[in-house]
């Protein structure tokens, strides 16, 4: 049937309903498939246009949490020279990945992650509270120079570039 292996048989029962074509769970309005439950109550989602993850720095809202992360890079990508620094706090971080659990975590209430339009600024990028002063690093150094941002951070500071912060596997 398959040539996969799997190192319990518990993790084996749970690959082998990918095989069989009677699936479970079935959407009334298309012609969607599931064997889990919550599979088919994400894809009904597609359906209601419902959108339970909001932006904590601008209006976006995204049905999946993965597309709230993908849109926070957008305001990552914004940030100086790679050094990504929070438009509503002092954090700031040399990985987007790391950043954008920052943003999650700490400027998200609940499950929809809706925050007071007063603490947030319209345009959090042009607001001068949280404008650098200067062009620096987080260790205050200046990066004018050819140094790329791994180079003048502390050891030790740097996450794995490959490592999802946000993965909890």
């Amino acid at each position: 049937m398959c040539p996969r292996t799997f190192p319990s048989v518990e993790e084996l029962g749970r690959h082998i309903p990918m095989h069989t074509f009677d699936k479970l769970y079935r959407c009334q309005q298309c012609f969607y498939r599931t064997d889990s439950r919550s599979n088919l109550l994400r894809h009904l989602r597609t359906h209601t246009g419902e959108k339970r993850h909001g932006c904590p720095v601008c209006p976006y809202r995204a049905g999946q949490r993965s597309d709230l992360r993908r849109h926070l890079r957008v305001h990552a990508l914004k940030q100086f020279n790679n050094i990504f620094r929070c438009r509503l706090c002092d954090e700031s971080s040399t990985s987007a990945s790391a950043f954008a659990r920052h943003i999650l975590e700490s400027h998200s209430q609940g499950e929809n992650h809706d925050e007071d339009p007063q603490e947030i600024p319209q345009d959090p990028l042009e607001d001068p509270r949280t404008l650098p002063t200067s062009a620096t690093d987080t260790t205050g150094q200046d990066l004018a120079s050819n140094n790329s941002p791994q180079d003048t951070t502390a050891a030790g500071e740097l996450e794995d570039p490959t490592e999802d912060p946000l993965d909890d596997s």
